[in-house]
């Protein structure tokens, strides 16, 4: 029986991890014979449906419970598990740990319960193999148990069972066995069994990841695949990052022709809309109450294995659900020790490594983080047609990109100014615009906007000073600091500095503002008021300099959401006046943007 086989019924799908030579893929061979699932008497023939291909990790097995079915696989090689963990070609929701009771705890073993808890899969069964080779002794059993129980209790993890068994003679797999009538614990298939299964992705929230696009008739047509959720004739749906929203008329499945009211998960479905709508393949259709994230930076848990060790400044090719374009890592923020998890003084990751990155998309592109949906926060990495790594998406510290989803008012005419922006302009003798500082905490933008406002002012402009203490005081005494609360403070920021430039004023803004996507929100509310200068010292210069002790609270795990340590800083792509305030003295900085502000205001 096949995966694919086992139909109406719930599968769980299960890891077998254990030492060489402890008898691991003997064990899930005589599992599968014991189930009925290899002709009788030949439990080498079960043991050869396992472990089949050449990555080492193929579950194209299943094992009938009572309740439901196992999908189970052997993982004899670490790398290659870790890999096709990472990149979704086997998605275990439990692990069976398998000891070998005469070695006790090896090195591989060690290694396989820090990966567990990497990876995230806390539903753990040991199983104490070959306990007739100690003659199933139960004191040995207890020994090796206590070794266990200590071993994940010191990495934050637990045994949910911990089961004697036998291959050879198939004690406690399936069925009960002579020589260890000591033990009045649960076989290995009764300990599956009470394994709570994770959460059923028609359950998630809506994510459809297109793949096609149709449209006749003012109406437009999507197809693409069901990753998690259900869709309904009559849904109100979002598709990100477009952020473009439209009302599901029809849906047709292929290959079939006949139309059913309700797509789930898996389906191949073609969405007929009320409207024709200018989407591109790999958005994600959503419900326009729980969209995915957009975003064109996140951070990411990655595993390499290409031939040349991957550093900040690569340049990866990256495919999530149906997204496919090009990614640059931006840093190399942690390097892992496989063994052990622990963090090593590297910033590069070997092949076979493991690492958190952070990484920058050429454009904007929907996903979720891992934790909220797999299906669509996780992606695979690509050279030369190969795929040489994968990864799963964090977006801690992140800033939806989204432009806000508000309706807009009703009932609300805009009404013409009476004095038009060239009457002020004559008046003040210059014109209004904005003076968008951004830089890492420490660069000098409070000191340096300060400083230009007070030369500007003594030479007869009409100038003002918006910076995070002054604005937080009242306006968005409101906001927090996370990252959507910070993306909403420089909105907030944005549309007041605006209102400013309109009136005629020239309002200088010091805020770190750390991603682009924010700061391109502000210029777009008009580009000829925006000027973006970034204050480019480097991330050793600030700390160093750390005027509120910020830096040194991030390093102590203080500060959770410190831009530049633990959050990501999205330098400008073209700004208009870069100032090198890591080098330049203040006075320097000063006259240079005075210059600039005069020659470009006047």
């Amino acid at each position: 029986m096949t995966i694919s086989e086992s139909v109406g019924r719930p599968v769980l799908r299960v890891v077998f991890l254990g030492q060489g030579g402890c008898g691991g893929p003997s064990l899930v061979g005589r599992l599968l014979h014991d189930c009925g699932l290899a002709p009788a008497g030949n439990v080498d023939a079960a043991r050869g449906t396992v472990g089949q291909g050449a990555a080492g990790v193929a579950a194209r097995r299943v094992v009938r419970g009572h309740a439901r079915d196992y999908a189970v696989f052997d993982a004899p090689d670490h790398a290659e598990f870790l890999k096709d963990m990472l990149t979704g070609a086997a998605g275990a929701d439990a692990a069976v740990l398998v000891v070998d009771a005469g070695e006790g705890l090896g090195e591989q073993n060690h290694r396989h319960g820090h990966l567990l808890r990497f990876l995230g899969i806390d539903r753990i069964v040991v199983a104490i193999s070959r306990m007739d080779v100690v003659e199933y002794a139960a004191a040995r059993f207890a020994t090796v148990s206590a070794d266990i129980h200590a071993f994940l209790a010191a990495i934050g993890g637990k045994a949910v069972h911990i089961v004697p068994v036998s291959a050879a003679e198939g004690c406690n797999l399936a069925a009960r066995g002579a020589g260890m009538n000591w033990y009045h614990g649960k076989t290995l298939i009764e300990a599956l069994e009470t394994l709570t299964a994770p959460p059923p992705r028609d359950e998630l929230a809506l994510r459809m990841s297109v793949e096609e696009i149709l449209a006749s008739d003012g109406r437009g047509t999507i197809v693409g695949h069901i990753e998690s959720g259900e869709l309904q004739v009559g849904d109100r749906v979002l598709v990100s990052p477009s952020n473009q929203m439209a009302n599901v008329l029809a849906l047709q499945y292929r290959p079939e022709s006949l139309a059913r009211p309700v797509a789930g998960v898996g389906e191949y479905v073609a969405v007929t809309l009320d409207q024709a709508l200018a989407v591109e393949r790999g958005e994600i259709v959503s419900h326009v109450q729980n969209p995915p994230f957009s975003t064109d930076v996140f951070h990411a848990r990655l595993f390499w294995h290409g031939r040349e060790a991957l550093t900040a400044g690569t340049t990866l090719q990256l495919k999530m659900h149906g997204f496919a374009g090009q990614a640059r890592v931006a840093a190399v923020e942690k390097v892992l020790n496989v063994n052990d998890l622990s963090e090593m003084p590297l910033h590069a990751i070997a092949a076979n490594g493991v690492g958190d990155v952070r990484l920058h998309l050429e454009v904007t592109a929907a996903l979720d983080d891992y934790c909220a949906n797999p299906r669509t926060g996780r992606f695979v990495i690509f050279a030369a047609g190969q795929m040489v790594g994968g990864g799963r998406v964090s977006t801690l510290g992140i800033a939806d990109q989204r432009p806000a989803l508000l309706q807009a008012a009703r009932n609300v005419t805009s009404v013409a100014h009476a004095v038009s922006r060239d009457m002020r302009a004559r008046m003040n003798g210059h014109r209004g615009g904005i003076i968008w500082l951004t830089g890492l905490s420490g660069s000098g933008k409070s000191t340096l906007a300060m400083a230009v406002e007070r030369a500007l002012f003594a030479k007869g402009f009409q100038v003002y000073v918006l910076d995070g203490d002054n604005v937080r005081q009242g306006l968005n005494s409101d906001l927090g600091f996370s990252a959507r609360e910070r993306s909403e403070n420089i909105r907030r920021v944005g549309e007041v500095a605006h209102l400013f430039a309109d009136a005629g004023l020239l309002v200088v803004t010091a805020f770190i503002s750390p991603f682009r996507a924010d700061r391109d929100c502000v210029r777009a509310r008009g580009a000829d008021f925006f000027h973006e200068i970034h204050l480019a010292a480097d991330l050793a210069t600030c700390e160093r300099r750390d005027p509120r002790g910020l830096y040194k609270k991030a390093r102590r795990q203080e500060i959770s959401d410190m831009t530049g340590i633990t959050s990501p800083y999205e330098p400008p792509s073209q700004a208009e006046l870069v100032l090198n305030t890591g080098v330049e003295t203040v006075q320097e900085s000063v006259a240079r943007l005075v210059s600039y502000i005069a020659t470009k205001f006047k």
